[in-house]
Parts: C-alpha cells; sequence; structure tokens
C-alpha cells in the first residue's frame, strides 16, 4: 500500500478511525499526504446501503468532505509515555 501511495501526488487521504490508524497516518504523512482521519460514528451517517467497501469508501470521502466535521489530529511518532 505504501508503494501505491508514494507514486501518487500528495492529496487528500481520508481514513476511518480504528486501531491502526496513527501508524498509517503517520506514514502516509511522511509521504506528503493530508491526512484526515474521522471517527466512525461521523461516516456512519453518509453510508447510503448495505456495507460493502465501496460504499463505505464513497461515504468516507462525503465525510471528509465536509468541513463541519471534526478531524482527529495526526500524532507525532516517537518514544511512547510510560504509566
Amino acid at each position: 500500500m505504501l508503494a501505491f501511495f508514494a507514486r501518487l501526488q500528495p492529496s487528500l487521504t481520508g481514513i476511518e478511525a480504528c486501531g491502526g490508524v496513527q501508524y498509517w497516518a503517520s506514514k502516509l504523512s511522511a509521504l506528503s499526504q493530508q491526512v484526515k482521519m474521522m471517527s466512525p460514528q461521523f461516516v456512519k451517517p453518509h453510508v447510503k446501503s448495505n456495507k460493502n467497501n465501496v460504499l463505505d469508501a464513497s461515504a468516507l470521502f462525503a465525510a471528509v468532505s465536509r468541513t463541519t466535521r471534526r478531524i482527529a489530529p495526526v500524532r507525532a511518532r516517537g518514544p511512547r509515555a510510560r504509566l
């Protein structure tokens, strides 16, 4: 997947928040992609019918293109603080 994004011109990339989203967001940001991460609760209202990859991508595009939605920040990679 990284090889695909490395060949693209810098563009907006929308990602639905999940367990590995910070990893992928930091990798894509390093490739000069503008990454916007959204919580699934903000993407779900844009799904038009049954769940599949094409409809999920369309819903994510609709949600990311709205300027009023909250976008999660990409955290800087580095050593994590221990609790």
